[in-house]
């Protein structure tokens, strides 16, 4: 069997903030002794206390001392002073850097917190006594360590990158209200198999689990892993992965991302430093879907400690994180639904559009802006001429819009933005899952649709096996969509003098004018080589529908 790592690359330093701690009566004291002259241990003793340090500069030691020996301690003539030695915590919370880098340039406070989101994460264990950690539940896979407490600090560090809490202590986490499981599939040294994986994510789906995080790889793949997984992603669970952590060169003609990242079912998140910048160990490739930081990230750990730490298995979590928020702002989206407006949202770095090093770019938290009103956009207006085709689809749930509250009416719809409304128009089954055709991945928020309509044979590929689905759509492809999703008869009778008898679509745009969807343009014409807009589809779906 395969084994599993985790994706972190190195620690530094340490940061072990302490509770304050009142002394008691006839209990151990802690206190710091200063002497008037040279320092006297045999005094310490002779009380019953136990020395702990030494300061020479000073004349002065620490020591756990009887609480009943103070006074004793006071009065002794060599004895300049005693006083508590008081514990140091935080006065407040420590922002990491990484916090500012996903949140989008016009975002505004929100009351998001993941509240009511379930992550489970498989990992190392986490600490469930760290007192900037609240751990719902658990459960290890590792036979040897029964036990989902973390061992290793790897999980926890995770944990804490999602929710550490907002309670004024310690650090804070991207989705600090989010209900955490920590399922412990990794041992006490970061290592772990298949099939702990595999029994880590199938308990995530039998216990309805949101959002899954892997901070581990392996550069073996397994087809029970990836069936695991596409079933878990089938169910609706949105899965992270850290794509890897390499010293060594790589070629970016080869795929690098490292196993289960690299599957589609799974979001591969390679890791950005405090400039934006891909980090020298991220590994990437194709399947690289988001960026987020990943260099010296300060989280939790062991024992009440925080360090910081780099690695893509630092940048998977703060992409939990933000699924997260997306997840309780929009409760009725499903899984690909998200995904689809992470990939929407993200900044987009290097190349323009998605690319190898930076996939569709670095992760950014929601902006989520209350339109007028619940069934209208804000960038729909009342006197618009398509308001009320919108505003009738928003009702049906048909169409849903962007996360920042828009519809952006007059931009070009790409073929798999058609189908999946018309397909959700006229109950297609959507979801995600294999197509037929090489440029639609099972992962494709419209791979359900797009298989649906061309297995109705509703919409049909071409000649290459592609399917293009980010190109925009023309007027006349739309018209064929609609014709055969609708069932409208066929008809050769003309309609518009720029459709001729011999152009592919001639009764399929003649159809549409004849079922009243469409009356084409006040010239008589009807653009069939034209792109059409979310506007106009939107008016042509009210108008099929007859709402």
């Amino acid at each position: 069997m395969k084994k599993m790592i985790i994706c972190m690359f190195h620690l530094l330093i340490v940061i072990n903030p302490l509770a304050i701690h009142a002394a008691e009566p006839n209990h151990s004291f802690p206190a710091i002794i200063t002497f008037t002259d040279e320092i006297e241990p045999q005094i310490i003793q002779d009380v019953g206390g136990t020395i702990i340090d030494t300061f020479n500069s000073i004349n002065a030691i620490s020591a756990d001392v009887p609480s009943s020996s103070i006074e004793v301690l006071n009065s002794h003539p060599l004895v300049e002073k005693v006083e508590q030695d008081l514990s140091i915590t935080l006065d407040s919370q420590v922002t990491d850097w990484g916090m500012d880098k996903i949140k989008p340039e016009n975002y505004k406070a929100t009351n998001l917190t993941g509240k009511g989101v379930k992550i489970a994460v498989l990992d190392t264990g986490i600490d469930t006594e760290h007192k900037d950690l609240k751990i719902q539940n658990g459960i290890s896979f590792i036979s040897t360590e029964p036990s989902y407490d973390d061992l290793n600090g790897h999980g926890t560090h995770v944990a804490g990158i999602i929710a550490a809490l907002d309670n004024n202590y310690g650090t804070n986490g991207v989705a600090p209200g989010a209900e955490i499981f920590a399922v412990k599939v990794l041992d006490k040294n970061g290592e772990g198999s298949h099939s702990s994986i595999i029994a880590g994510i199938e308990w995530a789906i039998n216990n309805n689990i949101d959002i899954i995080n892997m901070s581990l790889g392996s550069p073996n793949g397994s087809s029970a892993l990836k069936s695991i997984l596409d079933k878990a992603y089938s169910k609706g669970i949105l899965i992270v992965g850290a794509s890897g952590n390499t010293d060594s060169p790589q070629l970016p003609e080869k795929d690098n991302v490292q196993y289960p990242a690299r599957y589609s079912s799974v979001i591969a998140v390679g890791a950005t430093d405090i400039h934006n910048k891909l980090t020298s160990f991220t590994m990437y490739g194709v399947s690289l879907e988001f960026v987020a930081p990943g260099d010296q990230i300060y989280s939790p750990y062991l024992d009440n400690k925080y360090i910081y730490s780099s690695g893509t298995s630092m940048a998977s979590p703060y992409v939990a994180g933000v699924l997260a928020l997306y997840k309780e702002a929009y409760p009725s989206k499903t899984n690909v639904d998200i995904r689809g407006m992470l990939r929407e949202s993200a900044k987009d770095l290097g190349q323009t559009g998605k690319d190898i090093y930076y996939g569709y770019g670095l992760v950014q938290m929601p902006i989520v802006s209350e339109p007028t009103s619940s069934n209208t956009f804000k960038d729909v207006k009342a006197t618009d001429w398509f308001a009320n085709d919108v505003k009738s689809l928003r009702e049906k749930h048909i169409v849903n819009g962007y996360p920042d509250g828009t519809f952006r009416p007059n931009e070009y719809i790409t073929r798999a933005e058609a189908l999946s409304m018309i397909g959700n128009a006229i109950g297609l089954t959507g979801g995600t899952r294999e197509t037929s055709f090489i440029d639609v991945s099972p992962s494709s928020f419209a791979s359900g649709y797009i298989q649906s309509a061309f297995e109705q044979k509703i919409a049909s590929g071409f000649p290459n096996g592609y399917f293009y689905p980010n190109a925009p759509i023309t007027r006349g492809d739309a018209a064929q969509f609609f014709v055969r999703g609708f069932q409208f008869p066929p008809t050769d009778e003309p309609s518009f003098r720029d459709v001729k008898p011999e152009y592919y679509g001639f009764s399929g745009v003649n159809s549409l004018k004849k079922a009243g969807v469409t009356g084409g343009y006040p010239d008589g014409t009807y653009k069939p080589n034209n792109k059409i807009t979310r506007a106009e589809l939107a008016a042509f779906l009210v108008r099929a529908l007859n709402i």
